[in-house]
């Protein structure tokens, strides 16, 4: 009962603290007082409940696309340095310099595939596994990328919610797509031709829902760090909206390619706009929350 509480406080101070828009080393005093004052083991604890949230969120992101029928790549990630477990001299089942470069898909069909640590353990994404030796301190991350060979092989049958006639439904939409963004010119045309629908974005993600996992690490990055976050995430917006209008020009032979990878990568571009748009929201929230000024 005693570690029930305990981990409920804990929790609840890191999730306060986050929404906050508290640095780590605050939350790290806070989560102290219910670890009788042991900072070094709650600047841990902190580290690896944050980067868990992180990780969690982009894994959800990535089974979103892969629930539209895209096929996605992930990849395991590691930090390339002397920290990297298990650190010389030191006796560790976690390696994840051997993670370095495992790679798993993920599909329609199975949105539950999972990276093998070794001895039994697995895990959805980095932080994940539930693991003391493998989740505590982790840095690694997950690099996620559309499986082009999949979705270029990759039939309608493949996907059991749609028929044939729904398929050409959506590659006359990708093509409407490609049509009706061929205007804007500024990213505030950008932004307001995508979709009319209005939601509080970063008031969603401030408040637990969705989102959170990036809402927490746009709050612990310094006021620089996140006026470049805002640079890029507008940037990525007008790009992946040139590449909607011009895919030709960012695939090889686009003209071959058959209408199924056509319009999977099409939906993958407008997926990503969509998402930078509401990282950009929040990013945005938070810059405001501090009175930053995006210039």
């Amino acid at each position: 009962k005693r570690r029930q509480s305990v981990v409920y406080d804990i929790k609840r101070d890191i999730t306060i603290g986050i929404n906050n828009g508290d640095r780590m080393s605050t939350m790290a005093k806070k989560v102290a007082q219910t670890l009788d004052g042991d900072y070094v083991k709650a600047i841990r604890v902190v580290h690896t409940e944050v980067h868990r949230v992180r990780e969690a969120a982009s894994r959800d992101g990535s089974e979103d696309v892969a629930n539209e029928g895209i096929p996605m790549r992930l990849t395991w990630r590691n930090m390339q340095d002397e920290r990297v477990r298990p650190a010389k001299n030191r006796r560790c089942k976690a390696n994840h310099r051997k993670m370095e470069g495992q790679s798993i898909l993920i599909t329609q069909k199975n949105t539950d595939a999972k990276f093998d640590l070794g001895h039994g353990v697995t895990a959805k994404a980095p932080g994940q596994s539930g693991d003391a030796g493998n989740d505590i301190n982790c840095r690694c991350i997950v690099e996620e990328e559309i499986d082009l060979e999949s979705l270029e092989n990759m039939d309608w049958e493949s996907r059991p919610d749609v028929d044939e006639k729904s398929a050409q439904s959506e590659r006359r939409q990708s093509a409407d797509t490609q049509k009706n963004l061929s205007q804007p010119t500024s990213l505030y045309d950008i932004m307001n031709v995508m979709d009319a629908k209005k939601t509080d974005v970063f008031a969603q993600a401030k408040q637990g829902g969705r989102n959170f996992g990036s809402f927490a690490t746009l709050t612990l990055q310094t006021d620089a760090q996140l006026l470049k976050s805002i640079k890029s995430y507008e940037k990525n917006v007008v790009e992946h909206y040139a590449k909607i209008e011009k895919p030709w020009n960012y695939v090889e032979a686009w003209e071959s390619r058959n209408e199924n990878y056509k319009a999977g990568i099409i939906k993958k571009w407008e997926k990503d706009i969509a998402r930078n748009r509401e990282q950009l929201e929040i990013a945005r929230g938070v810059a405001t929350e501090r009175g930053l000024r995006n210039e």
